[in-house]
């Protein structure tokens, strides 16, 4: 599920049966590209309150959505913990944070360090740092000639060095194949701190592997894959990483058919 997935099932709640679209409202629906009426509006109001860009029109709705949105985001994440596993639940969690925050999917991985509060993000945002991937060569000393107040700068670049981080190494695919069985490793190595990852390979967008292992800095892991190939495939390896807030990350590759 992506951030708009998410809001999509929020804005459907029955909670939500009574909001309707007022005169005046349509053009600011228009302009989210949703068709006027009451899930429309709750999904666009979201999508405002997360951007900052919510128009003057659709604010008088807005706080009674956002409280009861964010009670929903809060049920929905135990849910999804109890009976679909961490991963889901944690993007649901991502989303409430944007939601409380107004802030985008990339900042909320800064907005989940505590003492990192509006003023801190839009600090570190306009200096170009928008996710703690964006810290990895960074010293307190950098965020404080930022603004950010010491204490914080080091939590941040703290928090930065204790992130797992993945290389994929799709070299072992080959780039072309005739029709039948293929065989390759695909190579995971963490070039960050130990911590555990999640690992999906889909091949034409069907999942055929994946694989939840933890490895210390510099270890590797050989996930090998067998494909039967009768036409042209396009591999996507997918890193999540279930004990931190950070998006996931994708590396692609495409097998050709010899013709």
């Amino acid at each position: 599920l992506c951030t708009n997935d998410v809001l999509d099932i929020i804005a459907r709640a029955a909670e939500f049966s009574d909001v309707v679209t007022r005169p005046g409202e349509a053009s600011s629906l228009k302009a989210y590209g949703v068709e006027p009426g009451g899930m429309a509006k709750v999904r666009a109001i979201l999508a405002g309150l997360i951007g900052r860009t919510l128009p003057d029109e659709l604010r008088s709705d807005a706080w009674a959505i956002k409280q009861n949105a964010s009670r929903l985001l809060s049920a929905f994440s135990r849910f999804c913990e109890e009976f679909s596993g961490t991963t889901l639940s944690r993007k649901v969690k991502m989303v409430s944070l944007q939601l409380d925050k107004g802030i985008p999917e990339e900042a909320v991985e800064l907005a989940s360090i505590d003492g990192v509060g509006e003023r801190s993000l839009e600090l570190l945002m306009n200096g170009g740092i928008r996710s703690l991937r964006d810290v990895a060569d960074k010293k307190p000393e950098d965020l404080i000639k930022m603004g950010i107040r010491g204490p914080v700068a080091i939590d941040i670049v703290d928090a930065a060095g204790k992130l797992p981080r993945a290389e994929v190494d799709l070299s072992a695919i080959p780039g072309e194949a005739g029709t039948g069985h293929v065989e390759a490793p695909i190579i995971v190595r963490n070039a960050g701190a130990a911590g555990k990852f999640t690992v999906a390979i889909s091949a034409n967008g069907s999942e055929i592997k994946i694989d939840r292992f933890y490895l210390g800095h510099g270890s590797t892991r050989s996930l090998p894959i067998e494909l039967n190939i009768t036409s042209d495939v396009t591999l996507l390896v997918t890193v999540d990483y279930p004990d931190h807030i950070l998006s996931p990350e994708e590396w692609k590759t495409a097998i050709k058919l010899q013709k």
